[in-house]
């Protein structure tokens, strides 16, 4: 299966259909599913908001911490998954940039899976 991108507007996770057509793309069974909380900043909520919305589904969901990172190694991280779904927008991320120490190339560059999706959000749109 080839690699997908998927452009979403604003409150993807508000959209049932969505969510399960892009699980769906993967093909596989469980799906893995990271989340990249870029324009929320690691805020509590958004990540709550997120494991409520794939708690009932039949998928892994996980997040990457961007501002106190606990992952040693972001691109094994993000190649082992089926779905990374990056939160976009513009608002300013709370308490600065993200701790850049771990990992040594941006998501945008890591090498993920033949069958892999990603799903970017924006709430500008």
């Amino acid at each position: 299966m080839p690699r997908r991108i998927v452009a979403c507007g604003g409150d993807q996770l508000y959209f049932p259909a969505l969510t399960r057509y892009v699980l769906d793309l993967t093909g596989r069974p469980r799906p893995k599913i990271l989340f990249l909380p870029t324009a929320s900043g690691d805020d509590p909520a958004n990540l709550l908001s997120f494991y409520q919305t794939f708690a009932g589904l039949d998928c892994e969901p996980s997040h990457l911490a961007l501002f106190h990172r606990t992952v040693g190694d972001v691109e094994e991280l993000i190649a082992a998954q089926d779905v990374v779904m990056v939160g976009g927008g513009r608002r300013s991320s709370p308490g600065g940039r993200p701790d850049a120490s771990a990992g040594s190339r941006p998501a945008s560059r890591t090498r993920l899976r033949p069958s892999s999706v990603r799903c970017a959000t924006d709430s500008s749109c």
